[in-house]
């Protein structure tokens, strides 16, 4: 594996300001038209967790379709880990760093959704270091 950040996706570039079209990222499987089909297994609470998350992915533009088994696999986790908190109060760290990992893949944690603006904001009093005066 190679070492280092993994590549961001276009749009996100292009939301940073910082994508460059000499140096497309085009991703390895083009995006699928329509809704994700949810798992017939899928049931109570990973249900509706389905039904929420999917309505919030489709809310911010992230194709979602093709992925439906990672998805519902990383769902019904959460669910677990919510019945499992209630019920006898501890879950295990395992369970947890699985779920840690699954948010990472899609984009579902506030800090993978923070982008900052091109040129580093207006308001940045930091923003014209390092730049030659004009």
């Amino acid at each position: 594996m190679k070492p280092g950040r993994k590549p961001q996706s276009a749009e996100i570039l292009q939301l940073r300001g910082t994508y460059d079209p000499s140096r497309p990222r085009v991703g390895a499987v083009e995006a699928l038209p329509g809704d994700p089909i949810r798992p017939q297994w899928l049931s109570g609470r990973a249900r509706r967790i389905w039904d929420d998350k999917c309505a919030r992915c489709k809310a911010r533009g992230q194709h979602i379709r093709g992925c439906e088994d990672a998805l519902a696999q990383y769902w019904a986790l959460e669910a677990d880990l919510i019945e499992r908190r209630r019920r006898e109060g501890y879950v295990p760290v395992a369970m947890i760093n699985a779920h840690r990992i699954f948010c990472g893949e899609f984009f579902d944690t506030p800090a993978l959704q923070n982008i900052r603006p091109a040129g580093g904001g207006k308001d940045n009093p930091f923003a014209g270091h390092g730049k030659k005066p004009a």
